[in-house]
């Protein structure tokens, strides 16, 4: 069976040699009273391979943009961690190349070879740099130089990038937190001595990727049996069988930022997770990786509405998107974060021939919106003044379907979990409105009166969303939450219920399970880029 590396963020393991045919880069240093040395680097993206003995498909190569190398910065340090200026006229503690994927490969264990040889050009008196810290892509950074602690200290939105930036590999060595990889002895005075001895650096996409796929049976017309949780279809207010209609994903509960370069606490036990598998053991120092993360400080979920919800259209192989680290909210314990990243499908709940059914639930009954006003402005006594023509006195009748509209818990500025309750309130608030007696009700007095009726579901022309919290574990180990480099492999094998109604597809949506509903999802989660786990996750509304 083959095996394949995820490639460490575009470069699985970046080594840092020399191709003798290359010549040493000009790094914009200055001249004059400097001393000159040379360091030879080579950043190699390895291609098939395993995590551990016996672990098949645990890595695989990135495609695509993911691999592309447009420039590398390097930043210097001492031991200390304050800069190393390497860079004299400038005076900065960096020195960038740009890059060119035109390398040599060596299948199976090298896919891509990018090379040349830095020069590094120290003031004479100062000491060589110790340290050195990659950034591949480099985007907004600032022209100066920075100590390891300020650059480990960067957040930024990842995916509003041209390229995938990634940074060095960071993971636990004992109690040490690895960052930044030595340079000791492999800075010459030379670029033929550089190519000889050459230094490895480890690197990582910030950003994780998440597929989904189907596994569930569809009709004809690329539609799914709408079922109870017996297995028995759902049927609408006029007893006829209900589809479902998968209109799209996305991720939702995203991070808004992210750290360019991880941050882990070593402390963390080898059990972390709650299993004594080593297999799935957060830290492998072997691969020079970590498997968890600690996200920035002050991280906001994003969410967005309906149309967001759909905004991955294929449910294809190749189906996939972008999103940033999110995983434990704690250094100090690496419990899974207080708001994990989730997938979100929209979908629409349809007849047999595809034609969107507009479905809404009151006490558990199902009617259609209108039946459902209707039902609601007969169960309670509010009246409203009418003259039937120009110049005829008043009179009261009882108020009819027409007369009411629903609002959405949002919209009322309603305390309460359950963002998809809708209640019936008046339409037209320049109506006067009265009791049966013709005293005389205020639109305020009149919406109280129809709030107590008690909330319902509408499913505006059928629209509806299910969803699920991406774990970072399989099965039920409990481990949610998402790390940067890793690709989160899920299928949807079961769908059962109607999902969470959606009434206003403008209002944000931050999703939630109807309450005593039927409504799951069942995906497996497979993990790949540590290894594949299958899950089953039943998910109740």
């Amino acid at each position: 069976m083959k095996k394949s590396f995820f490639f460490s963020a575009l470069l699985a393991g970046a080594v840092l040699t020399g191709c003798s045919n290359e010549e040493p880069v000009d790094n914009g240093a200055g001249s004059g009273d400097v001393d000159a040395n040379f360091l030879s680097v080579q950043l190699v993206t390895n291609q098939p391979g395993s995590r551990a003995a016996g672990d098949d498909n645990s890595y695989e190569d990135g495609i695509g943009s993911e691999n592309a190398v447009e420039k590398v910065r390097f930043y210097f340090f001492y031991n200390d961690g304050t800069p190393a200026i390497v860079k004299s006229g400038a005076n900065v503690n960096y020195a960038e190349w740009n890059a060119s994927l035109t390398g040599e490969t060596d299948k199976p264990n090298v896919e891509q070879t990018i090379a040349t040889t830095l020069i590094i050009e120290s003031p004479k008196g100062d000491k060589l740099p110790e340290n050195v810290v990659a950034i591949v892509n480099p985007d907004g950074l600032p022209n100066e130089s920075l100590t390891l602690g300020s650059l480990c200290e960067i957040t930024d939105n990842y995916l509003g990038k041209n390229k995938f930036v990634m940074s060095n590999s960071v993971y636990a060595d004992g109690s040490n937190k690895m960052v930044a990889v030595s340079v000791a002895g492999h800075i010459c005075t030379t670029a033929e001595d550089a190519k000889a001895s050459p230094v490895v650096i480890h690197v990582e996409r910030v950003l994780a990727k998440v597929r989904l796929g189907l596994a569930l049976e569809v009709n004809e017309n690329g539609l799914i049996p709408a079922k109870q949780a017996d297995g028995k279809p759902q049927h609408d207010f006029k007893g006829e069988p209900i589809f479902v209609k998968f209109l799209g994903w996305n991720v939702t509960a995203t991070s808004d930022k992210s750290l360019l370069v991880k941050d882990i606490n070593p402390g963390w036990p080898a059990g972390l997770f709650g299993v004594a598998e080593t297999s799935e053991i957060w830290n492998h120092p072997a691969f020079f990786r970590s498997y968890w993360a600690v996200n920035p400080s002050g991280l906001t979920p994003q969410y967005g509405d309906f149309a967001a919800a759909g905004g991955v259209t294929s449910f294809t192989t190749n189906n996939f998107t972008y999103l940033q680290e999110n995983a434990s909210d704690s250094k100090a314990d690496g419990t899974n974060p207080n708001t994990p990243s989730q997938v979100i499908i929209a979908a629409q709940l349809v007849k047999a021939d595809g034609t969107p059914l507009e479905i809404a639930e009151w006490g558990f009954m199902k009617y259609t919106v209108e039946d459902l006003k209707t039902a609601m402005a007969g169960n309670v006594e509010i009246y409203k003044n009418v003259a039937l023509a120009e110049g005829e006195a008043e009179h009261r009748e009882k108020i009819e379907a027409e007369d009411l509209t629903f609002k959405t818990v949002t919209s009322l500025d309603i305390t309460s979990d359950q963002r998809y309750w809708v209640y019936a309130q008046v339409a037209d608030e320049a109506v006067k409105y009265c009791k049966k007696d013709g005293t005389p009700l205020t639109v305020e007095q009149v919406n109280d009166e129809l709030k107590k009726l008690g909330h319902a579901k509408v499913w505006t022309e059928g629209k509806t969303y299910y969803y699920f919290d991406i774990k970072h574990l399989g099965d039920d180990k409990g481990s949610k939450g998402v790390v940067r480099n890793h690709v989160y492999d899920a299928t949807i094998n079961t769908l059962t219920g109607l999902g969470t109604p959606v009434y206003d597809p403008d209002e944000i949506i931050i999703p939630e399970k109807p309450e005593k509903d039927d409504t799951f999802i069942a995906a497996s989660i497979r993990i790949l880029s540590w290894r594949i786990v299958t899950n089953d996750v039943d998910l109740e509304w």
